[in-house]
């Protein structure tokens, strides 16, 4: 199974050819993403540590959504890899899981940051 772009290139295309006060939509959704990412981030830790699936489960709803609103789209599928098993199965996600997420959270935050401006 081949893995899923990191980015969704057209939609970030369409978004970047839509006017915005701060230059264009796509820019403007990046910059959104990325002030509230810590926050989230460090939410969705807490509750993994603290054993909250419905707290998982939401917080990795929110990075989900914001993600593929972003053109993130490699970013949406390991959310929905955290988000899924923790709402059905009320199963938390490892340590070592929650790393690789983060790796691809930051990576796909760069390239979109890139890809928009």
């Amino acid at each position: 199974m081949s893995e899923m772009p990191l980015l969704d290139r057209s939609l970030i295309e369409e978004l970047r050819a839509i006017p915005h006060a701060s230059g264009n939509l796509a820019l403007f959704l990046v910059s959104m993403y990325v002030q509230q990412f810590e926050g989230l981030w460090a939410r969705l830790e807490v509750a993994v540590a603290e054993g909250d699936t419905d707290a998982v489960a939401d917080g990795a709803h929110r990075l989900r959504s914001g993600s593929l609103q972003c053109g993130m789209s490699r970013a949406g599928e390991v959310l929905a890899s955290i988000e899924y098993p923790a709402r059905d199965g009320h199963r938390m996600p490892s340590a070592e899981r929650l790393a690789q997420v983060q790796d691809v959270l930051r990576r796909s935050i760069s390239a979109a940051t890139d890809a928009a401006r």
